[in-house]
């Protein structure tokens, strides 16, 4: 076993090993144990400052009070099967989300020893915006058991999850709170889904104006009639869920910073 002892900002943050998704493109992993979830702040802390939050802190922490909302974000260990070797997968439920669906589909955890391999596909919009990039997640037939061998390399080189994702202390949160400049400390305003609304129709029905006056201008010189169109359909995008529900819908990632890390 890998008696690391990892921790906020520990050298084994440093020396685990992440699979990252820098390139478009497929990539299949197999799910090994159990995953973590916890919030991460990346906003308006500096560059390389690495600050996990916790529901706890939610009135004490500066930034989620100020309005910055952390990330609800996920970790566990896969085999990467481009090199055979175990990684970290930590993303958000835009990859994860698709894990817990097989789960409430199939009733199979995607972790467990009749889990698949999934396949994790990369689509880049916008190679110099990563805000850009997009993943399906799709698995890959049947159960995919674990051989001897990979159980045995798992076990030999897993990280405490944890420890690794502990929550940052609060005291150093607000000392990180302390070095952002004054005019940092106020979000981005977020459109509520009524003033996007009137936003696009306000757009909408300018669009519809102008082109009502070309088409009517074209009509006058050709002295045909202009009929009144319908208005176009306003779609609306959800703003982000600040729920609290397990993704799985069960305890095995234990509360937020907690893991056994079981591998069978």
């Amino acid at each position: 076993m890998n008696n690391n002892n990892g921790d906020n900002g520990s050298g084994d943050l440093r020396k685990a090993r992440y699979i990252t998704f820098k390139k478009a493109g497929d990539y299949k992993v197999r799910l090994v144990g159990s995953h973590v979830k916890f919030r991460r702040h990346w906003q308006p802390f500096a560059k390389g400052a690495r600050i996990i939050t916790h529901p706890s802190y939610k009135d004490d922490d500066p930034a989620w009070a100020a309005g910055f909302y952390p990330k609800e974000t996920f970790a566990i260990h896969v085999i990467d099967r481009r090199d055979g070797e175990l990684k970290i997968l930590e993303k958000g439920k835009s990859v994860f989300g698709a894990f817990a669906e097989y789960k409430r589909l199939s009733g199979v955890d995607p972790a467990g020893k009749e889990g698949p391999d999934f396949n994790i596909k990369v689509d880049i919009k916008d190679p110099e915006d990563l805000r850009s990039t997009s993943y399906t997640v799709t698995p890959l037939g049947g159960p995919t058991p674990l051989t001897d061998d990979e159980i045995k390399m798992a076990k030999d080189n897993v990280w405490p999850l944890n420890k690794m994702y502990k929550s940052t202390p609060l005291d150093k949160i607000k000392e990180e709170w302390e070095k952002v400049p004054e005019d940092k400390r106020t979000p981005p305003k977020r459109e509520s889904k009524d003033e996007k609304s009137k936003d696009e129709k306000s757009k909408d029905e300018k669009s519809k104006d102008e082109k009502s006056k070309d088409e009517k201008s074209k009509d006058e010189k050709s002295g045909a009639s202009s009929e009144a169109k319908p208005d176009a359909k306003i779609e609306e995008s959800e703003t982000a869920s600040e729920g609290d529900d397990d993704l799985f819908g069960d305890n095995s990632g234990g509360d937020e910073g907690e893991d056994s890390t079981d591998l069978f």
